[in-house]
């Protein structure tokens, strides 16, 4: 339970229009079963209690449960829950889960960030299970510190070891006719070398 106070300041052009706005203001309020009431002869004990510095001259405090007072925030958690998505963590606002699925953000990027031993090879290797064993997704892994092979080929994948003394090579000046745009292929490799 928490003690709760909701303080309105409007303004108006003239005093006809003040009234006007208030009535309207006491009309919309009985619609949602909310109790308005006017600050007679506390108008700046009003003033200062809606201003953002914290300072409450106003007496009148209602009993709220903090469920009815988390609706009077006006900060709210970005949550992400998404249908078919992977499990990231939580929340660190809302403590809700965090799941998304990344092929359907505008930018479903990653980076992960972390010192030595913080957990990010770990959460890695999370993701990269959650994805084989719940999709037909193809998975890449660029592992030049040798950390994914028995993961890769305990999920059945193929580990493609690349070095100068290894068997499998990469030819950086590789190319067919069709390489690049509508230009020249030779040139274009040319320009990307």
């Amino acid at each position: 339970m928490m003690f709760g106070l909701v303080t309105l300041v409007h303004l108006a052009d003239s005093k006809e229009q003040l009234d006007s706005d208030t009535e309207t203001l006491y009309s919309t309020a009985r619609k949602h079963l909310c109790q308005l009431s006017t600050l007679r002869w506390q108008q700046k004990d009003g003033l200062d209690t809606v201003l953002p510095y914290g300072l409450r001259k106003i007496q009148a405090l209602r009993t709220l449960t903090t469920e009815s007072t988390a609706v009077l925030i006006p900060f709210r958690a970005q949550e992400i829950m998404q249908p078919n998505g992977l499990y990231y963590g939580q929340n660190a606002v809302s403590k809700n889960m965090i799941v998304a699925d990344r092929r359907l953000l505008l930018n479903g990027n990653s980076f992960r960030l972390g010192v030595s031993g913080s957990g990010k090879s770990m959460s890695a290797k999370e993701e990269i299970v959650q994805i084989a064993l719940s999709t037909e997704d193809d998975i890449l892994i660029l592992d030049p510190e040798s950390e994914f092979g028995y993961l890769t080929e305990a999920l059945g994948g193929e580990v493609i070891r690349i070095s100068a003394t290894s068997d499998t090579h990469i030819n950086a000046l590789d190319m067919d006719r069709a390489y690049g745009d509508e230009r020249n292929p030779i040139v274009s490799k040319s320009e990307f070398v």
